[in-house]
């Protein structure tokens, strides 16, 4: 009997199981051992329905994070331009480099969090500096975007953390049932053992290695 190894796919866990289950009802003489192994794909079930919906948790998760980033970008462009427009177009002006001692241009290039990063400072920056209405709201329309941006990375943190925690459930379910496999393999070999029949009869319950999604190797 092939056992299952870490290596072992949760889907294929699942094939391999499911056909030792259907080979021993379809033999005729072992339905009663196929019970245990049915249980345990009762309980497959329920967790792959876990399983794919912290899957897609994740997914949403990680789409409202890149939409963060991309409404981050617009904001700090649109406070970063008019703020320039303020400053006559002059860089090197002291309010917009206190704002941008790192080139705008250069803060859109990071990684979400390295652009809140940047941005933490501009909030203390702000208390002190005295700016028109347009590019007072367009600070503020910044600022919330970079809020909005925080909440959205905690949300696809905690989504990734779930899926870790519940990693361990899908690896206990994948060794309580090796060890009904095991039994049944046992029990299969006593059985042959008693009949007299061949050596080899308890392997044919077994798929000799994974099984993909269509039950073919």
């Amino acid at each position: 009997m092939r056992k299952f190894t870490d290596k072992t796919s949760w889907h294929g866990a699942h094939t391999s199981t499911l056909f030792t289950a259907a080979m021993l009802e379809a033999s005729g003489r072992h339905a009663a051992l196929a019970e245990v192994l049915n249980e345990h794909l009762h309980q497959w079930r329920a967790l792959e329905a876990k399983r794919a919906g912290a899957e897609s948790t994740i997914t949403r998760a990680q789409a409202q994070v890149a939409w963060a980033d991309y409404a981050l970008g617009v904001t700090l462009t649109a406070f970063a331009n008019d703020l320039l427009r303020e400053a006559g177009g002059m860089p090197l002006d002291k309010t917009f480099r206190a704002f941008f001692d790192v080139a705008p241009s250069e803060i859109l290039k990071m990684a979400l969090e390295g652009e809140l990063e940047q941005l933490e400072a501009k909030w203390l920056v702000a208390t002190k500096a005295k700016l028109s209405p347009r590019t007072t709201e367009a600070l503020q329309a910044m600022r919330a975007a970079a809020e909005e941006a925080n909440k959205r990375i905690a949300a696809l943190r905690e989504a990734v953390a779930t899926r870790a925690l519940f990693a361990m459930d899908l690896t206990a379910w994948r060794e309580s049932t090796d060890a009904s496999r095991v039994s049944v393999c046992l029990q299969l070999q006593r059985w042959a053992v008693a009949h007299d029949d061949e050596t080899s009869y308890a392997e044919q319950f077994f798929a000799d290695s994974e099984l993909g999604p269509s039950g073919l190797n």
